[in-house]
């Protein structure tokens, strides 16, 4: 059996835009459609109001199959028998799927902001000039090639950038969206890759679900969350002092009683 292609970020490939073959339902999954989702797309069977369809090239010139959700990552290359004759026209197509958003922002010195999924970044005026573009991943911590290797604990996406300059006064700041939680503390970091090491960068701030720091570098950029050791310990003595006046309070309600009744 071929051994199955991947993309950059180690998603599955179906398809081939050169090469396109029938392929048994049994032996292929489509976005992660249903079987009768698929028979639709394939053959508009049921709603085929088109002409002879052995040779899958006659069907009707409209189709909608609604709204889908997809469910299965992977890069899928896909062409219509109807409108594709291989020649004269062409009508092929590639989706993909993954939980790695990219994108990219144009850093020249003006005051600008750019989104992708959790990740903002801000430029203010500066007497930089100069157009830079820059690439920009954001992928959850479970799906970061490498990241496994860390050794740390992250609540936000691993947010990589492609190297820059904040030459000529230039200011990048990078907010990332991250999980509270009361029983952890945070601090943003940066590597060279998600595989680490990680260190603090200075500056950062928390609030609302957000953190923002400022950045003069590209690299990996994560929120990386540990255990609150005085949340926690003031937890544990709030157990134990409580315990303890309850150990107390039954004591004094029953042990104390039972010494009394012996000595009458």
């Amino acid at each position: 059996m071929a051994q199955q292609l991947t993309d950059k970020y180690g998603n599955p490939v179906y398809g081939h835009l050169g090469n396109m073959y029938p392929h048994k339902f049994s032996d292929w999954s489509f976005l992660g459609f249903s079987r009768a989702d698929m028979q639709i797309l394939a053959v508009l069977d049921p709603g085929q109001y088109g002409g002879e369809m052995s040779e899958l090239d006659d069907a009707g010139t409209y189709f909608d199959l609604g709204l889908r959700q997809c469910t299965q990552q992977g890069v899928y290359n896909y062409l219509c028998t109807r409108n594709n004759n291989f020649s004269n026209r062409s009508q092929q197509g590639i989706i993909s799927v993954s939980t790695t958003s990219e994108g990219r922002v144009q850093l020249d010195g003006t005051a600008t902001t750019y989104t992708i999924a959790g990740t903002t970044i801000s430029t203010f005026a500066s007497a930089n000039g100069q157009v830079q573009s820059v690439q920009v991943t954001a992928t959850p911590p479970d799906s970061t090639p490498g990241f496994e290797q860390s050794g740390i604990a992250s609540a936000s996406d691993v947010s990589c950038l492609g190297q820059f300059s904040t030459s000529g006064g230039m200011v990048v700041n990078l907010a990332l969206d991250y999980e509270e939680n009361a029983l952890r503390s945070f601090s943003f970091v940066r590597a060279d890759t998600p595989a680490g090491p990680w260190t603090e960068v200075d500056g950062a701030t928390f609030e609302d679900g957000v953190a923002t720091a400022p950045i003069s570098q590209g690299g990996c950029y994560t929120v990386e969350s540990s255990p609150h050791g005085g949340v926690i310990t003031g937890i544990v003595l709030a157990c134990l002092v409580g315990a303890g006046g309850i150990g107390g309070a039954l004591y004094w309600k029953f042990g104390r009683n039972r010494q009394t009744a012996n000595k009458i």
